[in-house]
This record gives C-alpha cells, structure tokens and sequence, in this order.
C-alpha cells in the first residue's frame, strides 16, 4: 500500500478558488452569461477564475470591476462595484 511522503493535512489548499488566493479585494470581470436557475450573471477573470454576481442583464458582453465577497470550490462570489 502507497502512502504519500507527507501529511495531507500539512499543506494549505493550493486549489485557485480559495479564499487565499483571491482576498477580498476587486477584480475586472468579462461577463458572458447568465444562469436563470440561480439568479446569476456569470463571468471570468483574466486568468478565466469564474466569477458570479447577483442578476444584471445589462452586464452581458461588458467588463466591470467587482468587489470579491467569498471563494467556493468552483466559483468566486462578489458584487459589482
């Protein structure tokens, strides 16, 4: 049986969407679409790190600068600004 040479739990998470990588702090966003299940205009960061907002129609197509709020595995929360 393999064991890794180190802890797991020894090691923050390197995943990009965490808290750590993105502080809150403001981002320019290029929204592209939106998800009507959630409510959602979804977007993506330079480094295409997806980004969801509450629903504003009016965003489709622009950029914004956005104010990031929380970090989940998939996805970056914020308001626009």
């Amino acid at each position: 049986m393999w064991f890794p040479p180190f802890p797991l739990t020894m090691f923050p998470s390197t995943h990009p969407l965490t808290v750590r990588n993105f502080p809150k702090r403001n981002l320019k966003v290029w929204f592209s679409e939106t998800d009507e299940k959630r409510s959602q205009t979804v977007g993506h960061t330079k480094s295409y790190a997806k980004v969801v907002v509450p629903r504003d129609d009016k965003l489709l197509g622009r950029s914004a600068m956005v104010h990031l709020t929380s970090a989940t595995k998939w996805h970056v929360q914020g308001r626009v600004v």
